[in-house]
């Protein structure tokens, strides 16, 4: 959930017009423009942070069909004749793992 951004701290306006005096644009951070300085996009629902944990993962936490890893590295994702994905192959607490699908593969890293 994206929304309007409807606040705007102090500090904000100064970072904006630092940008301007060294010679970049304000642009829209949606926009075809990626140079420049911009009012960021934040992700804001009913005047709360709307985290990835909010939006995807807990209204899904009691699905039999959705675990999740933490610090895990995968290492191969197993492919059929079809060259559909039907698992993956991971790294865990020293162990390898593998995993097997029916319909879908989410690979996430990073924050």
């Amino acid at each position: 959930s994206v929304e309007d951004k409807s606040w705007y701290s102090p500090i904000l306006h100064g970072f904006l017009a630092a940008g301007q005096q060294l010679g970049y644009h304000i642009i829209d951070p949606n926009g075809p423009e990626m140079i420049g300085f911009s009012v960021p996009d934040m992700t804001i629902k009913d005047g709360w942070r709307w985290t990835t944990a909010e939006a995807y993962l807990k209204p899904a936490a009691d699905r039999r069909n959705l675990h999740v890893v933490l610090n895990a590295h995968v290492t191969q994702i197993m492919f059929d004749q079809n060259k559909r994905a039907v698992g993956v192959r991971f790294d865990h607490k020293g162990e390898s793992k593998t995993a097997l699908v029916k319909r879908e593969i989410i690979v996430s890293g990073g924050a």
